[in-house]
């Protein structure tokens, strides 16, 4: 009995397919044929992986027909993923989303070259902030020195000026100083680049000393006024004490006059009138009148000498204003006793003053000697000020000038 054999598991195989919709219509009379794949004639059953034929190059996995052998086309895929396994991914949760990672390592990259960059800038700021600092104070340095040769200079004016005052008796004797005025007029410009102290730096002083020295050239430019206002009006008042001093000199007695042997200083004295009615009738007043007193009387004579021979002086000549001369007797100082009344109708002599001064020179003399004089010892004394105030401001500078300067970076 012949038997048609099948291969092992085909009719379950079919039975599967028809189950599953997967059984297509096979030949008539005949069962389904195979398909041949890649140049193979036969599928291998489920399972089988089959060595190629001889001088057949594999072709890599081969996944099975699926509508032919679905449980081979399945075990194909699993094994085909088994060999390429896909790399393992760790995943590390720190807390932090992947956007904040990822920016945190660019930032540190980025911080790390700017701190490169940072650091050589911040030291050329450190340096050039160091070098600026010493360049200005070497400037404050180079202005004190300036300022010290300044001062040096006005102070040897100041000195000169000071002892030109000293050498001469003209204040203390009240006398006209031509040469003096000359001097002080020559140094108007006491402090001629006063403008120094405005030009160079002063950063090395502190506020005293700063506050020191606007004070000394504040004190020189006084002067410098005062000089100016003495030049303006010294020759007009030099006139006019000249002309005063005339006047002085004439109604003064010369030397070896009987006037000045007796201690009189010009020639005026003081006459008491108490005059009668008849005399009063005559315009005489009852009054003290000042009267200009002329030549003695040498033995009722008037001498043209001012003096007499032998000493006897019998009386002086007088007259009121410019009338006519009249003879009368003087009472010398110290001619009276004690507590006894001046006479009427003697001449009483006046005693010494400015007054009197004022009175013989004029009025536009003594207004003129009180200005010239007033303001030569103001300059003299704001002078002895400026220069006392230089000799200690300049000690203090030298010490300040010799400081030493600091390192500039070549700046």
């Amino acid at each position: 009995m012949s038997q048609n054999p099948k291969r092992p598991g085909s009719r379950d195989i079919s039975e599967l397919k028809a189950r599953l919709g997967l059984k297509k219509g096979a030949a008539a009379g005949g069962a389904a044929q195979p398909k041949q794949r890649n140049g193979a004639g036969v599928v291998p059953p489920p399972g089988l992986n089959l060595p190629p034929p001889p001088g057949v190059k594999p072709a890599g996995q081969q996944i099975p027909d699926a509508s032919d052998d679905p449980f081979g086309a399945m075990n194909a895929m699993a094994q085909m993923g088994a060999v390429q396994r896909a790399p393992e991914i760790v995943i590390v949760n720190d807390g932090k989303p992947v956007e904040s990672v990822s920016t945190g390592d660019r930032m540190a990259k980025i911080g790390k070259y700017a701190a490169i960059a940072i650091v050589p800038l911040v030291l050329g700021l450190l340096i050039g902030q160091i070098s600026k600092d010493a360049k200005n104070y070497n400037g404050g340095l180079a202005g004190a020195k300036a300022i010290h040769a300044d001062i040096k200079g006005i102070k040897d004016r100041l000195g000169e000026l000071k002892n030109s005052f000293e050498s001469t008796g003209s204040i203390k004797d009240r006398k006209v100083a031509e040469e003096l005025s000359k001097e002080i007029a020559a140094n108007k410009e006491i402090a001629k680049n006063k403008e120094i102290v405005f030009r160079v730096k002063q950063n090395t002083f502190n506020a005293e000393l700063s506050a020191k020295v606007m004070i000394f050239y504040s004190m020189v430019e006084n002067i410098e006024e005062l000089i100016v206002d003495h030049e303006a009006s010294a020759k007009q008042e030099e006139n006019a004490i000249k002309a005063a001093d005339a006047a002085a000199a004439s109604a003064s007695p010369k030397e070896g006059d009987a006037l000045a042997q007796g201690g009189v200083q010009y020639h005026y004295g003081l006459i008491l009138t108490n005059p009668s009615e008849e005399e009063a009738g005559k315009g005489d007043p009852q009054a003290a009148r000042i009267a200009e007193i002329g030549a003695p009387l040498c033995s009722g004579k008037a001498s043209s000498s001012g003096s007499c021979p032998d000493g006897d002086v019998s009386g002086f000549l007088y007259r009121f204003g410019t009338g006519t001369w009249s003879q009368g007797d003087i009472v010398p100082p110290g001619g009276l006793a004690p507590g006894e009344a001046f006479p009427l109708k003697k001449i009483i002599t006046l005693a010494p003053s400015d007054a009197l001064d004022a009175l013989v020179k004029g009025a536009d003399g003594t207004v003129a000697q009180v200005a010239y004089f007033k303001r030569l010892m103001k300059i003299y004394d704001k002078v002895k000020e400026a220069y006392e105030y230089a000799d200690a401001l300049e000690k203090v500078l030298n010490k300040k000038s010799q400081e030493s300067s600091k390192f500039t970076w070549f700046m």
